[in-house]
């Protein structure tokens, strides 16, 4: 790296045995030193970089040399702030998220920069305000809109409004300068707060980030309990995966009881975080977490490995920021903080991928101001702790630079695999062009370019226990971000041990991202040819983000009960990425069943035997007779026909030898069918009457049967009759 001493480098042979074998590897001298110390870096859809890098750039401009691939930034606003800061700081952070697509950077570490939109937007009441007022006077209306819900006051006096308007031109004061569409219930003193959910401007941002392919891996703001609830709410709105601080949340690590205390404080933070869909909360580390020590059980202990040994991995999670955490070890290898990561496979979640110089002390002639071991300075007979005056850098060097110095990071990325799922860059101080150069020395190369999985956290509205899956399902999109095709061969819900039953409270309903399910590998995405002169192009996929959906049913089966699951991936993406976080909140109803069975019926019951009388030789005339059956059906339909077995004289009354002459003739009339036609008997049956539904109970049904008898029809003495078969049959038993 840039500007590192001969004495650092020496020092660090001393302090650590090894380097400086690496320094003479033949394949080290052949490779540039960015590759020497990441390797085959990170794969790519990993890659993230924190916005603090970019705040002075973002801000004022200039720092952003053609190398770097910002486009798109007119000659105002390059190096000054011409028409203006906000148009300006817009305009550099577009380049930059350009710049990120450009060189496959898929998440950001979100940062308070200029522009960057605020959780609240705070005012105070200039006027007091009366219970019953319909117009209130803040002391500033500057982007409030009407619709917005302003909450005035706080605690027990706390009440949202919505504004109604913004009363134009602004009236002096203490004329009021803003109307509400319904009354104060309460009165409030004039200087109380008063402040609305940013929830406009975070979806504009959160729309910056979708246009040009970029996830919030976290977020570097507020780890406060006061306001949490707000937080937790931007942090769902801007896609955010973790939420955390450059430290720790209070009361910090300044007593063993306050260690314990944060400890406790992010399990309720990160409870409250995955319960609401967004992700764990996660600490950062300087010097200071390791430097600090305490004795716990008997045992003396970084303050870091006591918080770390108190947190529940399913809400509270670590990012280590590898510069810092390296200087307070005195260590260049990466050994240390790989060994961090393997101490705690499951809760360190995030990287900061900083370099720099001066990471060890300088030994003096004898080596005496150097610690046996790592962090044994400061105890008996070892040398005081000294700040090595550490200055950091990113990965800022030319491409022709072999020779080795500064931090190993290979042993780093070898623990990291498939536990760390974001690794951030960063470059305390640096610009758009170190970045640019960091970007392509820690890349995914080799076995690192590879598909890379993106699921963000689904939250379930809240329903009764007992609701279907399919009756409550939310789309889980799963992206890959990464360099190459990505297979998804499997997809299951699983839960923690500690959350009993909350796998069971999730199933997947459908998908199209496996082969079974109709999907195959998704592409991982690619630009089209950039053309500097223009921005028009710079974001036009040539190749579109693969991209495919899960179908996930929140189903409780508790009531009143939280249930926190995920969605578990198998793929070839690194596992640290496979996980999806599930989580929904069941209503204190729940859905229950009482019931029977219902067999299966069809039942046809004949009353007593029709005549027609006798029958007339010689007069043409028309007889009549009637019957009744009861019909029971549970089929979902039913027909009830008639037929005559009869081969030889189908449908017609028989005496003996002689049959008549016209066929005999039959209806069936309901109370729903009063008149309905008469229809011939015929040996292949004749339908009479149909029902679509079962029946209501056994209804009654009256038979019509219908002869007609011809003046020169031929009647023998004696009785005429037929047998018929009357059948009920369905095809919807």
């Amino acid at each position: 790296m840039k500007g590192i001493s001969r004495r650092t480098r020496m020092c660090a042979a001393v302090a650590v045995t090894g380097v400086a074998v690496l320094a003479g590897s033949g394949v080290a001298q052949a490779q540039s030193e960015g590759r020497q110390r990441t390797g085959d870096g990170i794969p790519t859809g990993q890659i993230g970089t924190q916005m603090f890098n970019y705040g002075g750039y973002i801000s004022n401009g200039g720092n952003a040399a053609a190398a770097s691939s910002i486009t798109g930034v007119s000659a105002g606003c390059q190096a000054t702030n011409t028409p203006s800061q906000a148009v300006c700081a817009r305009e550099r952070l577009e380049g930059l998220f350009r710049m990120f697509q450009r060189r496959g950077v898929t998440n950001i570490e979100l940062f308070g920069h200029t522009g960057f939109p605020a959780t609240t937007v705070n005012t105070t009441l200039n006027q007091a305000a009366a219970a019953g007022a319909t117009a209130i006077r803040l002391a500033a209306t500057a982007n409030y809109l009407p619709g917005d819900t302003l909450r005035v006051n706080t605690g027990t006096g706390l009440e949202s409004v919505t504004i109604a308007s913004i009363i134009t031109p602004a009236p002096a004061s203490p004329e009021p300068n803003v109307t509400l569409t319904a009354p104060l219930t309460k009165a409030h003193a004039a200087g109380v707060a008063a402040s609305y959910f940013n929830k406009r401007g975070l979806e504009e941002y959160r729309a910056l980030l979708d246009k040009y392919g970029i996830h919030a891996g976290g977020q570097h703001g507020s780890v406060s309990e006061n306001g949490w609830a707000d937080t937790v709410a931007a942090g769902k709105i801007l896609g955010a995966d973790y939420l955390g601080s450059g430290g720790t949340p209070a009361p910090g690590i300044g007593s063993y009881a306050n260690v314990i205390a944060t400890a406790e404080t992010a399990n309720r933070l990160g409870k409250y975080a995955v319960e609401n869909g967004v992700g764990r909360v996660y600490i950062h580390n300087h010097q200071q977490e390791f430097r600090t020590r305490y004795v716990d059980n008997g045992v003396l202990k970084t303050a870091w490995q006591i918080y770390m040994e108190r947190i529940d991995a399913r809400y509270a999670a670590a990012e280590i920021d590898a510069f810092w955490a390296s200087d307070a070890y005195d260590d260049v290898t990466g050994t240390a903080v790989a060994g961090l990561i393997n101490q705690f496979p499951t809760k360190v979640r995030l990287l900061h991928i900083k370099d720099g110089a001066n990471i060890a002390p300088t030994p003096n002639a004898t080596g005496s101001n150097i610690p046996s071991t790592p962090l044994a300075c400061g105890s008996t007979g070892e040398p005081a702790c000294a700040n090595a005056s550490p200055r950091t850098n990113g990965f800022a060097v030319p491409a022709d630079r072999t020779a080795y110095d500064g931090l190993n990071f290979n042993p780093i990325f070898a623990a990291a695999a498939g536990r760390v799922q974001y690794y951030h860059h960063e470059h305390d101080g640096g610009n758009p062009n170190n970045a640019n150069d960091s970007f392509i020395n820690v890349r995914g190369i080799n076995g690192r370019a590879v598909g890379t999985v993106l699921g963000k956290p689904a939250t379930f509205p809240s329903v009764a226990a007992g609701t279907a899956a399919a009756d409550n399902v939310v789309p889980v999109v799963l992206q890959n971000t990464g360099d190459a095709p990505l297979t998804i061969t499997a997809l299951a819900i699983q839960a923690d041990a500690l959350d009993v039953g909350a796998a069971n409270d999730f199933s997947i309903v459908s998908q199209n991202c496996t082969t079974a399910g109709g999907g195959g590998p998704l592409a991982a995405s690619t630009l089209v040819a950039d053309d500097p002169a223009t921005a028009a192009d710079e974001t036009a996929y040539a190749t579109p983000r693969g991209t495919c959906t899960v179908n996930v049913g929140f189903k409780p089966t508790r009531s009143g009960t939280q249930s926190v699951a995920r969605l578990q991936v198998t793929s070839g993406s690194d596992t640290a990425t496979e996980s999806i976080a599930l989580s929904g909140l069941s209503t204190n109803s729940s859905i229950g069943s009482v019931g029977g069975t219902v067999a299966s019926v069809l039942s046809l019951t004949l009353g007593s035997t029709p005549s027609f009388g006798a029958f007339v030789p010689a007069v043409a005339r028309t007889y009549d007779a009637a019957g009744s059956a009861t019909v029971a059906s549970t089929a979902g339909d039913a027909t009830l026909s008639v037929s005559d077995a009869d081969t030889v004289n189908p449908g017609k009354l028989v005496n003996g030898a002689f049959a008549l002459a016209s066929p005999l003739t039959v209806r069936a009339a309901t109370a729903a069918q009063t008149n309905p036609a008469y229809a011939p008997v015929t040996s292949a049956g004749t339908p009479v009457l149909t029902y679509s539904a079962p029946t209501f109970g056994a209804e009654p049904v009256t038979l019509g049967f219908r002869q007609a008898i011809g003046a020169t029809d031929q009647l023998r003495a004696g009785n005429y009759s037929k047998t018929l078969t009357f059948t009920l049959s369905t095809t919807t038993p």
